[in-house]
Parts: structure tokens; C-alpha cells; sequence
């Protein structure tokens, strides 16, 4: 697997990101970043709202 990690996305740039992208790899991840991607990824850490259609 392939993780991306761009600056210019910083909207999606959030530990929980991370922790899932890292989590659901199979055999191996090679990450590919911007510098200072990787470290403002994973100290945001602040818990967005989510909109969800389930009852």
C-alpha cells in the first residue's frame, strides 16, 4: 500500500488518518510526504463532526 501525504490537503490531514491508513495495511506501507506532512498530520488531533444518514 501507498500512503500520500500532500500539505497543500491540510483539511485531511489528522491522526485518525494515519492511525487508519497505517492500521489497514496488509503486508507493508511505503509513505510518501511533503515535508512537515507527516508531523502536522499527526498532532492534529482535534475530533471532527461528522454527518451521518444512519437512524
Amino acid at each position: 500500500m501507498v500512503f500520500a501525504l500532500a500539505r497543500d490537503s491540510f483539511k485531511l490531514l489528522d491522526r485518525c488518518l494515519v492511525y487508519t491508513a497505517l492500521s489497514r495495511a496488509r503486508d507493508s506501507v511505503v509513505v510518501v510526504r511533503e515535508e512537515g506532512a507527516m508531523e502536522r498530520a499527526v498532532a492534529n488531533a482535534a475530533e471532527t463532526q461528522r454527518n451521518q444518514a444512519l437512524g
